[in-house]
Formats: structure tokens, C-alpha cells, sequence
């Protein structure tokens, strides 16, 4: 009986040591991610929840974090700016759970998505998500909890690419306007008179920008109605703006 009890014990542990293996190479090898574009997330949250009294937040992706200068309109409208657009590939509903965890009275919440499927919908990615917390775990308290399977999901694979960089030395430090050219107000401030980002005919012929209304799926009408509900129980108000586009671009 013994033995059966030892056997079954031993069964147990050797099936946990892969699950203990990942997880530590995820957790507590030294952040990897810290210096690419997505390692801007902490301090979005951070500078959105330190932001106190009424404030304009800007939600959205990298359309917000290039586009809006928070700054200024602070200087402008004399009210506390939040520039709280990082990654399309994050998705815009991860942008607006992670808002509603500093919603409070007088917010004016500005929601102002890139213009396609994408981010008229409930798209995440669990891959860009973990890149982002990663040396950050904290954060994780604020993910939505129908968003958490994904995530199990995408550890795997983010774990091993911290391990593979850390075996190799290789070092993710990416060089021009995707690396330190955020201001303390989490915009995109540069020399644009550089050639960054410029496309052919001054837009992206793969992205082609459309007005038509079926690109919004019906569950993400569902949800940021919600949100509103929500984000008005806490005496803010919440808009639908738009983010800069090139009238040549127009499909």
C-alpha cells in the first residue's frame, strides 16, 4: 500500500516538474521585452492610474500613441491628458479593461480605435499581452476573465522565447522610434522630419481605410455599450473620436 501511495506520488511530481519548468522560465527569468515597443504598457497603466482628479482619456492603438500629444492638449484644454493608446495588436477591447481600472468623476474617456475589423472587435492577442506584462505580472489583475484561456494558452510559447533569448544573449533593443521616443505623457515624439514611416504615396495600400458599418461586429458593440454603462455609473462620459487618417487612403 505504501509503495502504491510512493509510485503515485512520484507519478505526480515528475508530471508537474515540465509544468514548474515553464513556469519558471516565464516568471522569474529576467524580463525580455522591457525595451521593445510593447514595454511601453506598464507605464501607460501607471501614468493612467497616478493621474488624479478629473482627466481626458485617449484610448486606441499605435494611432493614439503617434497622434495625440497629450502635452498639449493639457496645456490647451487646462485637464489632465492620458495618452492611452499603445498597439493595435494588442486590441482595443485589452486597452479599455485596462482604462476602467482608473475611471472616476469628471472623466471625459475618448475611445478613438484605428479604422478596421480588427479594432471594431473583441480581437486579443495573448502573445503581444504577455510581451507586455512581462516584468510586470501585476498587471495581470486587471485582465478580463474571458480573456485568461488565451493567455494560459500563449504561456508556452512566450516562455520559451524568453528562455531562447536569454540562452542566446540576444538582446531586444530595437533601434529608432520604436525604442525611447515616448515622452513621460506616453507619446510618440520624434524628428518627423526623418523619414519614419514613410509609404509610398503617404499611406499603407495594404490598409485601405472604409466607413462602412459591418466592419463593427456586433459583440463589440455589446461590450463597449457595457463599458459605457459602467464608465457613466462612475460619473465619466465616454465619446467615440477618430484617429488621424490620409484622405488618400480612402478605399
Amino acid at each position: 500500500m505504501k509503495r502504491s501511495w510512493l509510485r503515485f506520488l512520484l507519478i505526480v511530481l515528475l508530471l508537474l516538474l515540465p509544468i514548474a519548468a515553464v513556469a519558471a522560465s516565464g516568471f522569474l527569468v529576467p524580463a525580455q521585452f522591457e525595451m521593445t515597443f510593447l514595454g511601453e504598457f506598464d507605464d501607460k497603466v501607471e501614468r493612467l492610474q497616478n493621474t488624479d482628479g478629473p482627466k481626458i482619456v485617449i484610448v486606441g492603438g499605435s494611432s493614439v500613441a503617434f497622434g495625440v500629444d497629450a502635452e498639449l492638449l493639457e496645456q490647451t484644454l487646462g485637464m489632465p491628458v492620458v495618452n492611452f493608446g499603445l498597439y493595435a495588436t494588442l486590441g482595443t477591447k485589452t486597452m479599455l479593461d485596462y482604462s476602467k481600472s482608473a475611471i472616476g468623476e469628471g472623466d471625459i474617456i475618448v475611445i478613438a480605435p484605428e479604422m478596421n475589423a480588427q479594432t471594431y472587435s473583441l480581437y486579443f492577442n495573448a502573445e503581444a499581452m504577455w510581451q507586455a506584462v512581462d516584468g510586470h505580472f501585476s498587471l495581470l489583475r486587471y485582465l478580463a476573465s474571458d480573456d485568461i484561456p488565451a493567455m494560459l494558452g500563449g504561456f508556452w510559447d512566450f516562455a520559451a522565447s524568453k528562455l531562447s533569448y536569454l540562452r542566446t544573449g540576444t538582446v531586444l533593443d530595437p533601434e529608432g522610434i520604436y525604442n525611447a521616443s515616448f515622452d513621460e505623457y506616453g507619446f510618440i515624439r520624434y524628428n518627423r522630419t526623418q523619414d519614419y514611416n514613410v509609404m509610398a504615396g503617404g499611406y499603407d495600400a495594404g490598409m485601405m481605410l472604409s466607413f462602412e458599418t459591418d466592419m463593427i461586429s456586433e459583440d463589440f458593440i455589446e461590450y463597449v455599450n457595457e463599458y459605457v454603462r459602467y464608465a457613466e455609473k462612475k460619473g465619466a462620459s465616454v465619446y467615440l473620436g477618430f484617429c488621424p487618417m490620409n484622405e488618400a487612403a480612402l478605399d
